[in-house]
């Protein structure tokens, strides 16, 4: 069952384990109480992520302790109502620093350009040529 999620999402939902894991040990939460998770837990924990995470980092740590249940076919009794509640707070709390506008992709051509105002025979700029495209192809 563990390949029902992608790689990636099984790190984000590591990370999401992590927290609420941290969160149960600094509130003193035993491990028999932390599993299932009740409806008071989880809307404390994520009370806690509000007004310093993403709307969207809320939702997948979420997102996260649900799938463990899942996984470890432990019951997970927070009915969907409920759950949207949960996660609509945690979006509405959400700095606005977490809420980035899109910005312009940056393109071949901007590449171009940077090169184009390069000396590659100069050690410096040969080092920024090499950062600058190793970023662009590392990030795609």
């Amino acid at each position: 069952m563990a390949h029902a999620w992608a790689d990636s999402t099984q790190e984000t939902y590591g990370s999401g384990l992590l927290a609420f894991h941290t969160f149960c040990d600094i509130k003193g939460i035993p491990e028999a109480n932390r599993t299932p998770v009740d409806t008071d837990l989880m809307a404390s924990f994520v009370s806690t992520l509000a007004g310093t995470y993403a709307g969207s980092t809320i939702r997948n740590y979420f997102a996260g302790v649900r799938a463990w249940h899942i996984l470890h076919r432990i019951p997970w009794s927070l009915d969907k109502p409920t759950m949207d509640a949960i996660l609509k707070a945690g979006d509405v709390t959400a700095p606005r620093s977490s809420k980035k506008k899109p910005h312009k992709p940056v393109l071949v051509a901007t590449l171009i350009a940077i090169k184009q105002g390069l000396d590659l025979n100069n050690p410096r700029h040969a080092a920024v040529w090499a950062c600058a495209t190793c970023l662009f192809y590392g990030v795609a």
